[in-house]
């Protein structure tokens, strides 16, 4: 996995050995881009079934069979890794191609295919509707500190948890729904980040997956405020048995129109569990996830009348109460001589009371 990873940084590196313009690679975890060397926002993405099939077909591996039985599939693509592979069309796109070539990781345990010559993107994916595990806390109710801690603990733990059934296809499928902005996992300014403390790799941005996805965990980015990295406050606070707060300046990727100076207060925690192996055994992962909140409002102008007007209209009439009332307990205003009541009350204050109350409501 760490070698895996490493590589895939490697191809990243534009202009280098594995990348020259549109020339670039594309692998696959079955029918999931897996590692999109020019654009890793794609990684998580299900290919379209029509050009899935077609690299299937220059692999020599007929579609009907990965249908049939799970046997019959994991057959039919050890097969194909003992050949060189081939070329194949885009369906639909003349002229559109690339060279397909099949390979197997017995520690991932998964048929992997790599990708030369084929520049996919979005429009190569199919339209997937994503299906959401309910979660104790989401993106979209991240507020304050313990609401922060309670959401990155949540994705911490469904991490771990798709990791150690050995599936790896559930792992890179999981990527899709952690940038589904309808998802629990994204709302506004609110994303996660992860990182592997074997390899020292950044793993998974959900905002920025281009600049830092499959990245090494090397410290670049300061504080445009203090001037202090930024990485190392992070990973400090992630060898606390709890994970830790801190409180730093960065750029808002949701908001083309701020400053690189937004007060950001970020949470991180480490993760431990164990990977099953296929000869028998388990192989330690140690993973850190983090997410935070920016100290600037992420929702819209009618949802903050809504949920604010109630509050400030009962606030100003409760003060407008008490100062009507100051003024008759000190005299400054006439009360009536004898009890009286005005819509049930059986004083001047309470009437007033009671009026504002109705219109606050």
């Amino acid at each position: 996995m760490q070698e895996a990873l490493h590589i895939g940084c490697l191809v990243r590196q534009d202009n280098g050995t594995w990348r020259s313009g549109d020339t670039y690679i594309v692998t696959l975890a079955e029918d999931r881009v897996y590692l999109h060397a020019k654009n890793m926002s794609l990684s998580g993405g299900k290919l379209n079934p029509m050009i899935y099939g077609a690299i299937l077909q220059a692999l020599g591996i007929n579609p009907a069979d990965l249908m049939a039985d799970p046997s019959r599939a994991m057959a039919a693509f050890m097969e194909a890794t003992r050949r060189d592979g081939g070329r194949f069309d885009v369906p639909g796109s003349p002229g559109d191609s690339g060279y397909a070539i099949a390979y197997y990781s017995p520690e991932l345990r998964s048929p992997t295919v790599l990708l030369v010559g084929f520049d996919l993107d979005a429009s190569h994916l199919a339209e997937e509707r994503i299906t959401h595990q309910p979660q104790p806390v989401q993106a979209s109710q991240v507020v304050d500190r313990e609401s922060l801690k309670g959401f990155v603990t949540a994705a911490g733990n469904y991490v771990l948890s798709l990791m150690e059934t050995g599936d790896f296809t559930a792992a890179t499928k999981a990527k899709n729904a952690f940038r589904d902005p309808k998802g629990p996992w994204r709302h506004g300014s609110v994303y996660l980040y992860m990182w592997d403390l074997n390899s020292r790799m950044i793993t998974f941005h959900a905002a920025l997956p281009n600049t830092y996805e499959l990245q090494p965990l090397t410290p670049i980015r300061r504080d445009v405020k203090t001037g202090k990295l930024i990485l190392p406050q992070l990973e400090e606070a992630a060898k606390g048995p709890e994970g830790g707060f801190v409180e730093y300046h960065f750029d808002d990727p949701n908001d083309d129109n701020d400053s690189a100076d937004i007060p950001k207060t970020g949470y991180v925690r480490k993760f431990t569990g164990q990977i099953p192996m296929p000869g028998g055994g388990v192989r330690n992962i140690d993973i850190v996830v983090g997410s935070g909140f920016y100290h600037t409002s992420t929702v819209g102008e009618g949802e903050v009348i809504e949920a604010v007007l109630p509050q400030m209209m009962r606030s100003v009439t409760a003060s407008t109460v008490d100062a009507v009332s100051g003024r008759i307990s000190s005299g400054l205003l006439s009360a009536p001589s004898a009890a009286f009541s005005i819509g049930g009350a059986s004083t001047l204050t309470g009437a007033l009371q009671a009026s504002v109350q109705d219109l606050a409501d």
